[in-house]
């Protein structure tokens, strides 16, 4: 910016990131680092199976198979979420994103629009 160059930014919070993990997705990444055979048939059954009910208004709905989400309130939910979303700065060829958790702030700061300089506020040519 001193430079006189925009700065770009973009913030990034994964809305519900936990309900956001497709099972598909996850598994095929595991097995891309190195899981095969009774580890990725664990982590599998750990996913897979599961359902939830909703009970509004004083009726309690069938139960819905889970496609998508890790089990929130679990020591491995967190590290599932990272798992799924750590490929991210691969994604970008010319800038890099700061990630913490399910935040991510994508910027660049020699965006120059043009060839114009980005001139202050009040400051005059």
């Amino acid at each position: 910016m001193d430079k006189g160059n925009l700065n770009i930014a973009v913030f990034v919070d994964l809305k519900k990131a936990f309900d956001a993990v497709d099972h598909t997705i996850l598994l095929n990444k595991f097995q891309y680092y190195g899981f095969f055979g009774d580890e990725l048939k664990w982590i599998q059954s750990y996913l897979s199976n599961r359902s939830q009910k909703c009970f509004m208004n004083g009726v309690l709905s069938n139960p819905g198979i889970i496609k998508f989400g890790v089990p929130q309130g679990s020591i491995l939910g967190p590290l599932l979420v990272l798992i799924f979303i750590n490929d991210l700065p691969g994604c970008f060829a010319h800038t890099i994103p700061n990630m913490y958790a399910d935040d991510t702030s994508i910027g660049n700061e020699n965006f120059n629009y043009g060839k114009r300089k980005f001139q202050p506020y009040g400051k005059q040519n």
